[in-house]
């Protein structure tokens, strides 16, 4: 799991949803640089579209900030917002689309 200090406080986060933006197969990504930033800040939001209920909707955030917290060495110091465009997700799914977007 990520650690909450690596997490986007709700005050910041209207405004790091627009950035650069990465499209994997199962994921969107969007990552705004700041370089004044001392570790990698993220979120996970889910849409209503993606999945109906709020079970399915908290299981997805989970998952993507499971796999987060495993990249987090290779995260670049940024606002990094993951959006999941369908479910259900496998964990590789997940994993292999954030690697692709941090591979540098």
């Amino acid at each position: 799991m990520l650690p909450r200090s690596y997490r986007i406080s709700a005050d910041k986060f209207p405004a790091v949803t627009r950035g650069k933006s990465f499209l994997g197969d199962h994921v969107r990504v969007v990552v705004k640089y700041d370089d004044a930033l001392k570790n990698p800040k993220c979120a996970v939001i889910v849409s209503n579209k993606v999945a109906k209920t709020a079970v399915a909707r908290n299981r997805v955030r989970r998952q993507v900030y499971a796999a987060l917290g495993e990249l987090v060495k290779n995260i670049p110091n940024a606002y990094i917002s993951v959006f999941p465009a369908r479910v259900p997700l496998e964990h590789e799914q997940i994993m292999n689309d954030l690697k692709k977007v941090f591979k540098k």
